[in-house]
């Protein structure tokens, strides 16, 4: 590509500010490109463009365009600020070391003027940067939609009022925010170049044990909830939640606590993310919360970390409440608003589950019941026999005759009904009767009398819809399933 040799002159927080090209002096600004005097710094990597090069502008309007070796690439005017910084030419000839040092004691003496003038006078307008969280707030759109913010014609381009993105390029009064594919409308692109006045610093939050926590820009103090983006070791992972107790640590899975700052394993201010408490308002739990108990200065029987809901009765001059948990104690459990809090989404639905696991029926040996889960060595739709082991564990014979302890001290079973287990002891469906059976009819159409006892056998040929009857007072008739089974097969046959 046809990259220009420029020479480097000042730079400020790691970012080159100015240059010096063809004899003259170039600095950064922030805007548009305005004509070809100007020269752009690529600060992404294209097909048509290198990281931290320098290109020379050939073309300006709606559509910038720069030089490389075999074809003029260019880009919509508003987005250049997404692939180049823009310098702009402020003197015709390279200034002397000298000149340099002087323009720079002028540059701070001015600043320290600036500095001195502004005291007691209103704040400076609030600005952003690359990297900033910012939310859409208003649009100052002329062409219609106040539900949307952006600048393309028609309402192309555009994203919803509400959006949180993050800032990717700032240039001027603009900035280019980078949003879920969501929250954009139009062409394929999810990046938007917005006005200062239609977004405002976002405020980021998290949810941790139902309370709502702030990121904030410092160490990690007790009480805050911290994030990794980085450690060493197994005991922790980069993207959970962890709550700083006493003496800045966590806790692992163990519950053992371990120093959160460790330079060592990679947890450093830089790797934490830090979220403090937003103070909120005092819970005042209600009838058909759910809470989790979170200590016990009401001394009641539940334990700290039980999910349940609060019952009725009212509240005592303390406002403590009744929480019943799935399973859990009925009486002692008054508890006071201290010492529980409301639960987040992931917590009621795992009360929701206790509760209907708690209302399952009992499962005994002798029970029938059919494997809920997809498991190696079982039959789809077979029902299986609950035995009990010497020790008293409950267990079922899978189809290779090992004994499976799993499915069922897991829950991962129904307990069949009544008829359909009375049927499984013969390893029959429900009405799968058998020739052989002694039977008892049901139900007649002209055929035997209701309340007939006979055996079920082979159908004769002239027999339509079913391959079996039932032979009475040495007659053979049909029922069709009219009829309730009074013997197996298989009990006569081991009588």
């Amino acid at each position: 590509m046809a990259k220009l040799n420029v020479e480097v002159l000042d730079m400020a927080n790691g970012e080159i500010t100015k240059v010096a090209y063809e004899g003259a002096e170039y600095a950064k600004v922030d805007g548009l490109v305005k004509s070809t005097e100007d020269i752009l710094l690529a600060i992404e990597n294209g097909y048509d463009r290198t990281k931290g090069e320098f290109y020379r502008v050939i073309s300006v309007g709606s559509t910038v365009r720069w030089e490389d070796n075999t074809s003029a690439n260019g880009v919509g005017a508003e987005y250049i600020g997404d692939r180049f910084e823009v310098f702009r030419k402020i003197s015709a000839d390279k200034p002397t070391l000298e000149k340099r040092v002087e323009a720079l004691e002028s540059d701070v003496a001015a600043l320290k003027l600036d500095d001195s003038s502004l005291k007691g006078e209103k704040e400076s307008p609030i600005t952003f940067k690359v990297g900033d969280t910012v939310k859409v707030v208003r649009s100052t759109a002329s062409w219609g939609s106040k539900e949307k913010a952006g600048y393309h014609v028609g309402g192309q381009g555009v994203v919803k009022i509400g959006a949180i993105g993050e800032v990717t390029s700032v240039s001027g009064d603009f900035v280019t925010v980078k949003f879920a594919f969501g929250d954009v409308n139009g062409g394929c692109q999810h990046k938007r170049k917005l006005r200062f006045d239609e977004i405002e610093l976002a405020e980021e939050t998290i949810e941790y044990e139902g309370a709502t926590y702030r990121k904030v820009e410092r160490e990690a103090r007790e009480g805050d909830v911290v994030i990794l983006k980085d450690t060493g070791g197994g005991l922790f992972k980069v993207g959970k939640k962890y709550k700083v107790v006493k003496g800045v640590q966590i806790a692992d899975d163990d519950n053992d606590l371990f120093d959160l700052y460790r330079s060592k394993l990679r947890r450093t201010r830089e790797t934490v993310d830090v979220y403090e408490p937003i103070e909120q308002a005092k819970y005042v739990p209600q009838e058909g919360d759910i809470v989790v108990i979170t200590g016990n200065t009401s001394v009641h029987a539940n334990k700290i970390g039980d999910i349940g809901k609060v019952g009725k009765g009212e509240p005592l001059g303390d406002g403590g409440v009744n929480v019943y948990v799935p399973e859990g104690p009925t009486n002692a459990i008054r508890t006071k608003p201290q010492d529980i809090r409301k639960a987040s989404p992931a917590e009621v639905e795992k009360y929701e589950q206790a509760v209907k696991d708690a209302n399952k029926p009992k499962l005994k040996a002798g029970d029938f019941v059919k494997i809920t889960r997809k498991r190696p060595y079982y039959d789809n739709g077979k029902i299986y026999e609950v035995r009990k082991d010497n020790d008293g564990d409950l267990y079922v014979i899978d189809e290779v005759g090992d004994a499976v302890y799993g499915a069922i001290s897991n829950g991962e079973y129904e307990i069949v009904d009544a008829e359909t287990a009375k049927w499984a002891k013969f390893g029959r469906k429900p009405n799968e009767f058998k020739i052989g059976d002694i039977v008892e009819l049901t139900g007649s159409h002209l055929g035997h009398p209701i309340g007939t006892i006979g055996e079920v056998v082979k159908a004769p040929s002239h027999f339509i819809g079913t391959d079996i009857g039932v032979k009475a007072n040495g007659h053979v008739k049909s029922h069709l399933g009219q009829m309730k089974l009074l013997a197996p097969v298989e009990s006569l046959f081991n009588a």
